[in-house]
């Protein structure tokens, strides 16, 4: 309730980084946005969030942060391109997630593996960014996640199709009509 009323934006950098660990959702997207009013010093704040690996809450919040300043300034989505090949699943879902969101084209290729990751949110959020960024290298690499997927996820089947769709690139589909 205390910090829920605080008044943030008299919070040094570091105070508001602890609190992106905060159990509470509500006061740790406050953190994140007075971090996202102060630009590169509350990059650098997230930063230090996603190098720690002890609270997963942190992390998210901090990529939640990153992207907020990526939709001013896209230089910074660079910094959430290495969180792909994170050991957290969630994080590289998230990762995959927030760069189709702020539609960096920049990602696609970094995008491409996670179609394969063993994390069903990595694949589906993987999917759904590469058809915001409408990446044409990736049709292939979609069309062999519906095929590995084998119309046994649902959610899958929708991302990858939405994302074909989104792409545009009718001849790909075309040239399917006959595979089982």
């Amino acid at each position: 309730k205390t910090l829920l009323a605080a008044d943030f934006t008299k919070s040094k950098d570091d105070e508001l980084g602890e609190i992106l660990k905060n159990p509470d959702m509500r006061v740790r997207m406050k953190a994140q946005f007075e971090l996202a009013k102060r630009g590169e010093k509350g990059h650098a704040v997230f930063q230090k969030s996603l190098a720690q690996t002890a609270n997963q809450l942190a992390r998210v919040q901090a990529i939640w942060g990153i992207s907020q300043l990526a939709r001013q300034d896209k230089n910074y989505a660079k910094s959430l391109l290495p969180l792909l090949q994170d050991s957290d699943p969630e994080i590289r879902a998230q990762a995959a997630k927030w760069l189709g969101d702020i539609k960096y084209k920049e990602a696609g290729d970094k995008l491409i593996p996670v179609l394969k990751d063993e994390f069903s949110r990595a694949r589906f959020f993987a999917a759904e960014a590469l058809g915001r960024i409408m990446y044409e290298p990736g049709i292939n690499a979609i069309i062999e996640l519906l095929k590995n997927n084998n119309d046994e996820d649902a959610y899958i089947r929708h991302a990858a199709s939405l994302a074909l769709a989104r792409i545009g690139k009718a001849e790909p589909i075309i040239a399917l009509s006959n595979d089982p």
